[in-house]
């Protein structure tokens, strides 16, 4: 189908179904590089070697590249249970997408409750320990042992 498609419609369309195709077995192995959980970045990575191999064998069979072997061309080729396999395909890798992204939101979470608890106990300590600027400078503790030791002697 891949050299009727190129004969037809031109070598410029054919690039631009390769590139397609590349650029959605880049994206398969992008999601499968951020996922955290081992068991599906394997599935993720199964599915996108699946993707890439049956690509190439179409498209390497339809220009002469490697022997012809009759595998369809995914989401082009006509063919009910093919086109139905890739589509299957393509929605268990958006499924662990999803899960994915929920858990890079946990650890953005995460990240931002860590923050404003550090955050916090850095106003109560500048408030405790008189900083300026986020400088404890000279005087502040000069003053503060002033006070250690005034408090001690009047029991203030």
């Amino acid at each position: 189908i891949f050299s009727a498609i190129a004969e037809e419609m031109g070598i410029i369309f054919a690039i631009f179904m390769i590139l397609v195709c590349l650029s959605t077995f880049l994206f398969i192995m992008q999601e499968g590089y951020y996922i955290h959980d081992r068991f599906y970045r394997l599935i993720i990575c199964g599915i996108g070697i699946s993707y890439a191999f049956q690509t190439f064998l179409t498209i390497g069979g339809g220009s002469k590249f490697i022997p012809l072997t009759g595998v369809t061309l995914p989401l082009i080729s006509y063919g009910g249970s093919s086109v139905l396999v890739t589509i299957i395909m393509f929605m268990i890798v958006e499924g662990i997408c999803m899960i994915g992204s929920d858990e890079r939101y946990e650890e953005y979470l995460e990240e931002r409750r860590r923050y404003e608890r550090n955050r916090y106990r850095y106003e109560r300590y500048v408030e405790e320990n008189h900083v300026t600027n986020g400088i404890i400078t000279q005087d502040t503790v000069y003053l503060r042992a002033l006070y250690q030791d005034l408090s001690r002697e009047h029991k203030i």
